[in-house]
């Protein structure tokens, strides 16, 4: 879905000023694939287009193609530092499927923690996520796993959410799209700071006119091996402190009662990310940066 987001549907923006006048869309494939592939992907495209309020069919090009008028726009969004997005990408998303005002205002507003609990191990991007899920719970927010549910249902959600708090990743790209302006928002990372990051706090700034709380409290890392074949890294986050600053910026109570992982349930996840992996995982402590 992320690469959907900011890859796919980035340059079709010009649509909110052609109206009735574009027949279809045309997408090219990086690499070639079976027929029965790019169909099933088509149809799947569609829908994700139809919840996001563009109703257009999708051909892939699959040989020299001549079209009687073809629009060709830059890109409005990208990925990484490119995720600020332009005003055209921006207006052209929110005006269908952000609700206006009065609407949102009409709603039963929820508060909602993203998970990642229900990924696969080596994607789920930190240890410890049950017990955040708990604290969240008890707090009286509801635990969303978007991936479980149609992308139609996700965006009902977030356009009526008072607050969303999740882990930083792919859903943070569509909620500045749908979320209600005066949603509060944090964004909890899981990615080092050194390598390439993702700008959602420039995009919802540019979506929304407000940026997100950031939290930003990773002290370690469990990591594979040079060896291993593919290297998903798994965040140790310092929750005392990620409690803390929630707290701080408005998101839970100071008598809240905060859960903290086990070593039972760090051990298992940890387990299974290097049984998918075929390696070892070994932890390395990011405040001296040596393998403990």
């Amino acid at each position: 879905l992320g690469h959907f987001l900011v890859g796919t549907i980035a340059s079709l923006w010009p649509l909110s000023q052609l109206a009735g006048e574009v027949d279809g869309i045309l997408a090219f494939r990086i690499m070639a694939r079976p027929r029965v592939v790019e169909d099933r992907d088509e149809a799947a495209v569609t829908t994700m287009l139809k919840a996001l309020g563009v109703d257009l069919p999708i051909r892939t090009i699959r040989e020299p193609t001549q079209v009687d008028r073809l629009i060709l726009a830059e890109k409005g969004i990208g990925s990484y530092s490119l995720a600020r997005g332009s005003s055209y990408y921006h207006r052209f998303m929110r005006e269908r499927n952000a609700l206006p005002t009065e609407d949102v205002g009409k709603s039963d507003r929820k508060k909602l923690y993203i998970t990642r609990s229900k990924l696969k191990a080596i994607r789920r991007g930190i240890v410890g996520e049950t017990a955040i899920e708990r604290t969240f719970a008890e707090a009286g927010y509801e635990i969303l796993s978007p991936e479980t549910i149609p992308l139609s249902a996700q965006i009902a959600k977030y356009q009526t959410a008072a607050a969303i708090v999740g882990l930083d990743g792919t859903p943070f790209h569509l909620i500045p799209s749908v979320c209600a302006t005066d949603a509060k928002i944090a964004i909890i990372g899981r990615r080092q700071k050194s390598g390439p990051s993702v700008d959602f706090l420039g995009q919802f700034e540019a979506a929304t006119g407000s940026i997100p709380t950031e939290i930003d409290r990773m002290i370690g890392e469990w990591r594979p091996p040079e060896s291993a074949k593919t290297k998903p890294k798994i965040a140790v986050l310092d929750l005392e402190k990620v409690y803390k600053d929630l707290v701080a910026a408005g998101f839970l109570d100071a008598s809240a009662k905060f859960h903290f992982p086990d070593d039972e349930e760090i051990e298992t996840l940890v387990s299974e990310a290097s049984s998918h992996i075929g390696a070892t995982y070994e932890l390395v402590d990011l405040r001296f940066d040596d393998p403990l």
